[in-house]
């Protein structure tokens, strides 16, 4: 499969996000078999069911030369052998690992997402992680407005990548988020929708993401909540390097999708995959620079851009472009032509721009340190301190207005 993925025949085979050395980052997920301890517990499992199914195997060869045992027989064993080594493993790998909690799951839609599993976890312990686990809506760590939109309210769902929803050591740090932040701070600053109504705040953030996964995930998790506004926060990752684009990788295609659900639901699939993930992730830090490409080059970026502009029109949603902080000018070079797409593309179509770099890229280094806890992740500070820019951008665009004070409909003189 990797040959094949090396000479282009399945390019959906290939391993995006490899390249940032984190296990949730491969794109195919593979996530319960990607950490050494739990691979090596499955391997383990194989070649114990393989010993076995050989030491079987040799006994079938022995009745066999002792004519107790037909060759029709002997070969009809030999394939329920087979067939029962991988059931066997696919068994024991079952019952002994999917009892680990992973913070994200496999998705054949967006690559990864959120693992509902973790909901009861994260619910008693009060912090970290949260996934939904509701049937209907799996998949996003925030789950304050799951369910249909009640009246009277707009829905601002935020999506991008762990800026967004990640502060310190948690994967999701909830409240500290600044669209949570955004959200809390509404009442305090008497803001309201437009014409008064009440706003719900969505952070559908998931890390190592791109814009490209962003599509897939707001076609399968956040359209159904219905969002009024949608602020997209893409770029950091959609300029890093791989041996592949993203959208040569996981494309719209149906097949795939299910051919991808399927193979999701094998423990054995996942485990050998983790293998081969490991391989590719070698030779994405081994390639030569020119077999080198961006996850999504910035003609990609603008045109996926473009892609929730459509989509936005066709499900009545407004969308507004919000360009990433970063704390290390390295950073500010790779993603240049991707906020340069977003700003171009801004401009044509007169979308609202957030432009949350350019306040951060004025501070001083001492000062711009002070909001991040590395090169991309705001501190609690730093989440403020972006909350205060999106509040007033989305003021100054119309989307947020100062609350009046809200009216009842007019009633009617005499009753029917």
């Amino acid at each position: 499969m990797l040959w094949l993925a090396q000479k282009d025949l399945f390019e959906w085979s290939l391993v995006q996000g490899a390249e940032m050395g984190l296990p949730h980052q491969f794109m195919s997920g593979n996530v319960p078999f990607l950490q050494a301890d739990r691979a090596q517990i499955g391997l383990i499992q194989g070649l114990a069911l393989l010993l076995l199914a050989w030491l079987a195997s040799l006994k079938i060869r022995q009745l066999v030369q002792a004519d107790t045992l037909s060759r029709a027989r002997a070969r009809l064993l030999r394939v329920v052998l087979f067939l029962g080594f991988f059931l066997a493993w696919e068994v024991a790998l079952h019952v002994s690992l999917d009892r680990i909690q992973e913070t994200y799951i496999p998705d054949p839609v967006a690559f990864w997402k959120a693992n509902p599993r973790l909901a009861a976890t994260a619910n008693a312990s009060k912090k970290g992680v949260v996934g939904l686990n509701r049937a209907a809506q799996p998949g996003l760590f925030d789950q304050d407005h799951i369910g249909p939109k009640p009246a009277d309210t707009i829905r601002i769902a935020f999506m991008g990548d762990s800026q967004v929803i990640s502060s310190g050591s948690e994967v999701y740090a909830e409240n500290d988020t600044y669209p949570k932040m955004l959200e809390s701070d509404l009442a305090t600053s008497g803001l309201s929708g437009p014409q008064g109504q009440r706003v719900q705040v969505i952070n559908a953030g998931m890390s190592g993401h791109t814009s490209w996964q962003g599509l897939m995930l707001l076609r399968s998790e956040v359209l159904p909540l219905q969002p009024d506004v949608l602020v997209e926060a893409f770029g950091y990752h959609d300029s890093n390097w791989a041996l592949s684009h993203d959208h040569e990788v996981l494309t719209d295609s149906l097949a795939l999708w299910r051919t991808r659900t399927v193979l999701y639901q094998s423990r054995v699939f996942l485990l050998l995959r983790t293998l081969m993930l490991r391989r590719q992730a070698n030779l994405n830090d081994a390639a030569a620079e020119k077999d080198q490409v961006q996850r999504v080059p910035p003609k990609q970026f603008k045109r996926n851009l473009q892609a929730l502009l459509d989509l936005g029109e066709k499900h009545a949603f407004r969308v507004v472009f919000l360009l990433e902080p970063l704390r290390d000018p390295q950073d500010w070079q790779r993603t240049w032509w991707h906020m340069e797409a977003a700003r171009e593309l801004a401009r044509e179509k007169n979308v609202p721009l957030i432009d949350g770099f350019q306040p951060f890229a004025r501070l001083s280094p001492p000062d711009r340190e002070a909001f991040f806890d590395d090169a991309i992740h705001l501190n609690r500070a730093g989440h403020a301190f972006l909350a205060e820019l999106v509040r007033n951008d989305l003021k100054k665009a119309g989307i947020l207005a100062s609350a009046g004070p809200r009216t009842s409909p007019p009633v009617p003189s005499s009753l029917p």
